[in-house]
């Protein structure tokens, strides 16, 4: 569900799914504003895993976001300057690649 309903700015909202595609569990998820130059915020999944097949709904406001998603063995991937307003899912496939919708 969206919930950072801005009709003129974010029409649809700002939530969108994180979802594993593939079969290493996702062990990290981080945001950060694009324009920001330090590190990544919080892990997103607190501790959790996302096994193959499962998803988290994140909510991060309106703006870009450059997102993390590391895999358990290490395996990391970065989607840079992602408008949450204009997708709906950032998925990591088998071989480590994410694909944006």
């Amino acid at each position: 569900q969206r919930t950072h309903l801005d009709t003129r700015n974010c029409p649809s909202g700002s939530a969108f799914n994180v979802v594993n595609r593939g079969s290493v569990p996702i062990a990290q998820v981080y945001l950060r504003p694009s324009a920001t130059t330090g590190g990544f915020e919080q892990d997103r999944l607190g501790g959790r895993f996302l096994a193959a097949g499962q998803f988290v709904a994140l909510d991060p406001g309106t703006g870009r976001f450059d997102v993390l998603v590391l895999r358990q063995d290490g395996v990391g991937t970065v989607a840079l300057r992602q408008n949450p307003c204009r997708i709906g899912e950032i998925a990591l496939a088998a071989d480590g690649a994410i694909s944006v919708r």
